[in-house]
């Protein structure tokens, strides 16, 4: 194959050029696309030509990726099995605390349960495993606190908040998280007002 300005590009026996070569060594070491690309000043549109037009150099990217992504499943797969006991040791977690004696004012350290940790972990475990749901009320117009109910609820709470019709499974929903009060089917709230529709 010659290039444009009459040069020939070698390719090895798998049918690479050097610096495709490179750039997948590279990458397999570092398993970084980016990082291969600027290691070798390579720009991502040349790297995507390769992806599109190089046959070669697609099956050699297959094979480098696929191995690079089995690595990190196993990694992954060995944290996994460590995650247990890295939630028990949170669990326990414990905290220094000064305490002084009240009489002869002589202060020194203990060790006490760390009640903020187990919280926080415990409240991770519950919500990972949907046992737990965070809500927070909307008052006056005021949010208070950060609201975690799904995207599409807050669509219907707004449409709700501005008198525009929602659906009934989305109207249920938010009556049973406590967002909005449960009104009769011939009433709407516009603007927090709860006002009865006419024929």
């Amino acid at each position: 194959m010659a290039r444009k300005d009459n040069r020939a590009i070698t390719r090895n026996e798998d049918g690479l050029m050097p610096v495709q070569q490179e750039f997948l060594q590279q990458y397999a070491e570092t398993g970084s696309e980016s990082g291969a690309r600027e290691s070798l000043d390579l720009t991502v549109s040349r790297v995507r030509n390769w992806m599109r037009s190089d046959e070669a150099f697609k099956t050699a990217f297959a094979q480098a990726v696929g191995g690079i992504h089995e690595a990190v499943v196993l990694k992954l797969k060995a944290q996994e099995e460590k995650l247990p006991e890295a939630i028990e040791e949170l669990l326990n977690a414990e905290k220094t605390k000064r305490v002084a004696c009240p009489k002869c004012e002589h202060s020194f350290l203990i060790q006490v349960a760390n009640d903020a940790i187990r919280a926080k972990i415990v409240t991770m475990l519950m919500k990972s495993q949907d046992h737990l749901k965070e809500v927070h009320r909307v008052e006056g117009g005021i949010q208070v606190g950060i609201t975690e109910i799904p995207f599409g609820l807050q669509i219907a709470l707004s449409m709700h908040n501005k008198g525009k019709q929602i659906s009934e499974a989305s109207r249920r929903e938010l009556v049973q998280q406590g967002l909005i009060e449960d009104e009769p089917q011939d009433h709407i709230t516009i603007e927090g007002e709860s006002k009865r529709l006419t024929d």
